[in-house]
């Protein structure tokens, strides 16, 4: 599971041209000899992610002996280098620093890597590994406190409107409906959201999604598709997925290819999870009059694998939301431990007022009125938006 992620774009092509990565992985039983799971780790690294290793050796690394593994990953476009080191904690526990970039660049990136590996020091990880579980524990207690009920309680009964804006400049908007729903026999609700969005110099976004979460949050379903750009440049993204219990499938697509996406969650693991559905009302289920973090497993189907996303309850500030002074409750949500975490600022009862992306697009609430002056597209979807 990834914990942090950097990366570089190359200036000509904007394309990303490197990628340094944290992951944490668990291996049980517990390694006892480096040398000899050096050995099978690298086979199953080449099953597993085309990762061909050309060198392996131990080194050291924080203090410890690490296994280093240099060699090529397999891309949709050829090879790419690639520089993996392992370092052991306890009880099987590793932390692992990835490099990947071109074959061009692999000197410069390794030397990069290696002055990385000089400056390393896992010296904190104990208490932040320990806050992380006290967050996930929390966010265990809230799961297993709502009641079939509850989510369904939350809901909006009128769609819900929101203005894009981006250094200054008005971008796009989004609608959010949700609604109790009867699906297969089946209690639960159902969200649906559209989104236009106009960012500078990118192409033109279209998304629309549907989601459905059981009344005992045992099974869901989601859908989302993405069209980039118009006309016949266009590219469309789509992804479909469906869970019940613990057994996770779907597909993604994009243009005319198709992969599946397959998972298990884990037993330890299932109690943590947060089905998707009931996270895009998150906000409205936390007691927000406690200043505490919450944390929870999810499942992200592009990466086929589970990433933990971190809401945290903040204090209450003054804003301004169109023409109006409001009192708004401040909160941050970091999507996934390698994400930048947005800001949101909340009413009384959780719902959405305004948010901020690290990248400093901002998300407010605003009259369909207001917004179809300005996107008369928003029309159309407000015909087709109902609950």
């Amino acid at each position: 599971m990834r914990i942090v992620i950097w990366w570089d774009r190359d200036p000509a092509r904007g394309a990303i041209a490197w990628t340094l990565s944290v992951l944490r992985a668990v291996e049980q039983p517990a390694p006892t000899h480096l040398g000899e799971y050096t050995k099978a780790l690298a086979a199953r690294l080449e099953k597993q992610e085309n990762f061909l290793i050309e060198a392996d050796r131990i080194i050291s690394a924080a203090g410890k002996s690490a296994i280093d593994l240099r060699g090529t990953v397999k891309v949709a476009n050829g090879r790419m280098w690639r520089r993996q080191v392992w370092i052991p904690q306890d009880g099987g526990k590793f932390i692992v620093l990835v490099i990947t970039g071109s074959m061009g660049d692999r000197q410069r990136l390794d030397t990069l890597f290696g002055a990385v590996l000089e400056t390393i020091d896992l010296s904190d990880t104990p208490s932040l590994l320990a806050r992380r579980q006290d967050n996930l524990n929390r966010g265990k207690a809230l799961l297993a406190s709502l009641q079939p009920a509850k989510a369904q309680n939350v809901l909006y009964g009128e769609p819900r409107w929101f203005l894009f804006t981006y250094q200054g400049l008005e971008v796009g908007f989004m609608c959010v409906v949700e609604s109790p729903q009867l699906r297969d026999g089946v209690e639960g609700f159902r969200i649906r959201t559209w989104t236009v969005l106009r960012l500078p110099s990118q192409p033109i976004r279209h998304a629309e999604s549907e989601m459905f979460c059981s009344a005992d949050f045992k099974t869901e379903q989601w859908t989302e598709s993405l069209l980039l750009g118009a006309g016949p440049a266009a590219e469309r993204l789509a992804e479909k997925v469906s869970r019940q219990d613990d057994a996770i499938s779907g597909f993604l697509t994009r243009g005319a290819n198709q992969r599946p996406c397959r998972k298990t969650i884990p037993a330890g693991m299932l109690q943590q999870y947060l089905p998707k559905p009931l996270g895009m009302i998150l906000p409205r289920l936390v007691d927000l009059d406690k200043p505490e973090a919450y944390a929870f497993a999810l499942y992200t189907p592009a990466q086929d694998d589970f990433d933990v996303r971190t809401f945290t309850v903040g204090a209450r500030e003054e804003i301004t939301v169109g023409t109006k002074r409001l009192q708004a409750l401040r909160a941050t949500d970091r999507p996934a431990e390698d994400a930048e975490e947005a800001v949101l600022w909340l009413d009384e009862k959780g719902g959405l007022l305004r948010m901020q992306t690290a990248e400093g697009c901002i998300m407010e609430s605003a009259p369909l009125q207001e917004i179809a002056k300005r996107f008369p597209e928003a029309a159309d979807i407000a015909k087709k938006a109902t609950p």
